[in-house]
């Protein structure tokens, strides 16, 4: 609840990428997580807690795309989804899906 408190308190990308680094380990306890918001066409990362090569990040972004690609009503299914090893949590804001969170399982 206090993760969930503090992201609806971020208001810039600075701050939300302060809270994903301060809450997002204890969210994804010895599991590798990320999170990447889509804007301009492109993914942009937040936070990366172990997927560091050009080749993971491209497997992340593909990972990210196909998560949000899904229909409606999968985005908001609040177990997340699984893709290729990790399960993805999409981010809506305002009914618009922005962003994915991934944890490696």
């Amino acid at each position: 609840m206090v993760f969930g408190q503090a992201l609806a308190r971020a208001l810039t990308i600075d701050e939300l990428r302060e809270v994903l680094w301060r809450h997002l380990p204890r969210f994804v306890d010895d599991h590798d997580g990320w999170v990447l918001v889509h804007a301009g066409g492109r993914w942009e990362e937040l936070v990366n807690t172990g997927f560091k090569s050009p080749e993971t990040s491209a497997a992340i972004e593909a990972l990210a795309t196909a998560a949000l690609s899904q229909d409606a009503r999968a985005l908001q299914r609040p177990e997340g989804s699984e893709h290729d090893g990790h399960v993805c949590f999409p981010m809506v804001v305002g009914g618009r899906a922005v962003g994915v969170m991934g944890v490696a399982f």
